[in-house]
């Protein structure tokens, strides 16, 4: 009766640890799934405000109309840019940027490359509204715009992919 006894004790306690272990398990599993949700929402806020505030302001449609003005006329087109005075960090990736391994590697990967396009894109609109394009020749001028162009278009790709995918 003793040994039966002892069975049922050891019973129920292997049947505590495993319980425990269950409930721990697939309370982390629940916790993790949250967290890349919210992971996911969060860059795609992020990225998408960002494709449609540059949709906004035009800046596409700006950076091609100085390329096909010069290439038709072969003049400059004046661009006067406001607000960009320094390169800025975006709040969701600067504060995400260790958990972004949590989404999978191509999600990652389009991350930091569209994120390092941006800051890119944003380091020439700095240059150009700063004047700092004014030592160099038009010719010089206009190739800093039309890899301006490149980058952002790379990087408008990489986003609304990210946007579907996220």
């Amino acid at each position: 009766m003793a040994a039966s006894a002892l069975t049922v004790a050891f019973i129920g306690a292997g049947g505590a640890i495993v319980g425990a272990a269950i409930g721990s398990f697939g309370s982390q599993w629940v916790q993790h799934t949250r967290d890349r949700k919210a992971l996911r929402a969060a860059f795609r806020a992020e990225i998408s405000s960002l494709l449609k505030i540059a949709e906004a302001r035009g800046l596409e449609s700006l950076f091609q109309d100085v390329v096909d003005h010069f290439d038709k006329t072969g003049q400059e087109k004046p661009v006067v840019l406001w607000g960009f005075s320094a390169v800025h960090a975006d709040p969701i990736f600067t504060a995400n940027v260790g958990k972004i391994g949590l989404l999978g590697a191509d999600v990652a990967e389009d991350i930091g490359d569209f994120y390092t396009l941006m800051n890119a894109v944003r380091v020439d609109l700095v240059s150009v509204a700063a004047g700092q394009l004014a030592h160099l020749q038009p010719n010089a001028r206009i190739d800093v715009y039309r890899r301006s162009l490149k980058l952002w278009r790379d990087a408008k790709a990489v986003g609304k992919r990210l946007c579907d995918n996220l």
